[in-house]
């Protein structure tokens, strides 16, 4: 007999554990502490109150009736992101979505030190993340959303930072987000944005500013200082499966309406070994003359109280090849920096870069890549990744060439090429190797595959919730063929002992 109950238990637990996420049936409210331990799928809104940390390991995806913000914050909420939570945008029904991934209010704040926010289409402006508070990425990957509005919509692919909003990026990453009218990785509207960290690439879409576009309207500001990096990033394109970008033109930094002011980037703080800005130039000045004669309309770099030097200034560089470049002035003892025009006859040297086997690069298309940089100036990065399931192992090493270096991240999953070259160089990547800890069911690479899911139950602990209020009729439908099945074999097993 006890054999038999066993038998029955067992067949009932395993069948418990294949059920899928199991889905929300109406918009929650979350008030306390939130720890996943598996997937679930939201029909609703859920709505931040007071301090909350969403934490653990598992998939958020969007149910066929969640059609406005996945997590909305409002005034006076807090969200905090750890570890390896996915916020999935991907729409069940396959119909686009009408609202951000996250909606930050007006005085909600959200801090981000992990996980991943990724794959929502937004019909407005805003994919990933629209702010109007306080959003503070510290780590984590927003990647693969989309702002697809109309006429004076689809702006920030990744992050919409509206007039009453600070965005403070130091860490993370913002990459592969597409918006139709500019902003892809980073719209700025009339914000507050501070940067003094982070990487920002392989974002793409129309208009101006495939990395970050900046609109002040006499009010808002893009602070920098640090070591972000800003590179790779497109006007128009189209995204290929291995990340890069065919077509289009390079914009990494859009600076909106250069007559207006404070449309510049005030460097707030020096800036460190690593980082790199790239910087869309539209100039009207035309003439060495209208360039001394300039009035602050024209300048993309502005100095505030920190005193810049030519090592920061370095840091800059500008998208069109180095038609133009910066350049640091004094007047009456006050600092700016100028876009001037080079010199007669400047020198310049090829960078060849022959992609290895096993890794894609976001900063380029093809498996040869090509730079052509004015002696003296620093390459656009080139950033390469191992594919899935490979990775750079640490004794993968280039030799530096004229100026040239090869760099490996510390989990080795990113090189980058850089440098100054004082040559014609070409560096060829030896292929990135199987990586020998990887597994297929639990693979957590440096950026996570978008949609990739970990295999669990639906346990959230750490909060008053532990269950979904409801689940589909599928899913139902799901374990009781599965208990049925289970149970059966577990009958067989009696008989075959009787």
């Amino acid at each position: 007999m006890k054999k038999r109950i066993t038998s029955v238990l067992l067949a009932l637990l395993m069948a418990l554990a294949l059920l899928p996420a199991t889905a929300w049936a109406e918009d929650t409210t979350w008030s306390t502490d939130i720890k996943l331990d598996g997937d679930m799928v939201l029909t609703g809104t859920v709505t931040i109150s007071g301090a909350v940390t969403l934490s653990g390991n598992g998939t958020i995806t969007r149910g066929s009736g969640c059609t406005d913000a996945m997590i909305l914050v409002p005034s006076g909420a807090k969200l905090t992101i750890e570890g390896s939570v996915t916020l999935d945008g991907t729409p069940s029904s396959g119909t686009a979505s009408n609202a951000a991934a996250i909606q930050v209010d007006e005085g909600g704040t959200v801090i981000m030190n992990g996980g991943t926010i990724c794959n929502n289409v937004n019909n407005g402006n805003g994919g990933g993340v629209n702010n109007a508070g306080t959003f503070e990425l510290k780590g984590g990957t927003i990647c693969n959303n989309q702002a697809v509005g109309g006429s004076g919509l689809g702006t920030g692919g990744g992050i919409r930072n509206t007039e009453t909003g600070t965005l403070t990026i130091n860490g993370g990453r913002i990459c592969g987000n597409y918006a139709v009218n500019g902003g892809c990785g980073v719209f700025n509207y009339s914000g507050h944005l501070i940067m003094t960290g982070g990487v920002i690439t392989g974002n793409y879409g129309g208009q101006r500013g495939g990395g970050i576009s900046h609109r002040a309207d006499g009010k808002g500001l893009f602070e920098i200082s640090g070591d972000p990096v800003i590179v790779g990033n497109y006007r128009g394109g189209e995204k290929n499966s291995d990340g890069s970008i065919t077509g289009g033109m390079t914009d990494n930094v859009g600076l909106t309406t250069s007559g207006k002011a404070k449309n510049f980037i005030t460097i707030v703080g020096p800036m460190k070994t690593g980082a790199e800005v790239w910087v869309n130039i539209v100039t009207k000045l035309d003439t060495q003359t209208e360039i001394d004669a300039e009035n602050n309309v024209h300048t993309y770099l502005h100095a505030g109280s920190y005193r810049v030097t030519a090592d920061d200034v370095a840091h800059f560089n500008i998208d069109d090849g180095g038609e133009k470049f910066f350049k640091l002035t004094e007047n009456n003892g006050a600092q700016k920096i100028i876009i001037a025009l080079p010199e007669a006859g400047t020198t310049q040297y090829t960078v060849t870069v022959n992609l290895g086997k096993n890794m894609t690069s976001q900063s380029g298309i093809g498996t040869t890549l090509t730079r052509t940089v004015d002696a003296n100036k620093t390459m656009e990065p080139i950033l390469c990744e191992a594919a899935e399931g490979y990775y750079f192992p640490e004794t993968y090493t280039v030799a530096e060439t004229s100026g040239i270096s090869v760099m490996r991240n510390a989990n080795g999953h990113q090189i980058m090429v850089s440098g100054t070259p004082t040559a014609n160089v070409t560096i060829t990547l030896p292929d990135a190797v199987a990586d020998p800890d990887y597994k297929q069911d639990d693979n957590k690479p440096v950026n996570p595959k978008p949609g990739h899911t970990t295999s669990g139950g639906s346990t959230v602990t750490g909060s008053t919730v532990t269950s979904a209020k409801t689940f589909d009729t599928g899913v139902a439908a799901y374990g009781v063929t599965a208990l049925l099945s289970l149970s059966g074999m577990a009958w067989l097993g009696r008989k075959r002992e009787d």
